[in-house]
């Protein structure tokens, strides 16, 4: 993966239950151990979730918020 991105789930998506083409959500996160106070979700449409923008060592919140979050497939 490039830097700074994090793939959050260790099995893909079941194939009916992915977007046709890359989705991306914009979920709130935690203001500690970062600069950000959002981050983007990609879903992807061979069933990744991948947040863009943490995972270095000053890009580390200890949590991301998917509370309400959703994309048409």
């Amino acid at each position: 993966a490039a830097p700074n991105n994090s793939r959050i789930n260790a099995t893909t998506l079941p194939v009916n239950a992915r977007p046709s083409t890359k989705r991306t959500i914009t979920c709130a996160c935690s203001v500690v151990n970062t600069t950000l106070s959002s981050v983007k979700l990609d879903n992807n449409s061979d069933g990744t979730l991948v947040l863009i923008g943490i995972g270095s060592s000053n890009e580390n919140p200890p949590w991301v918020s998917l509370n309400g979050t959703f994309c048409s497939l």
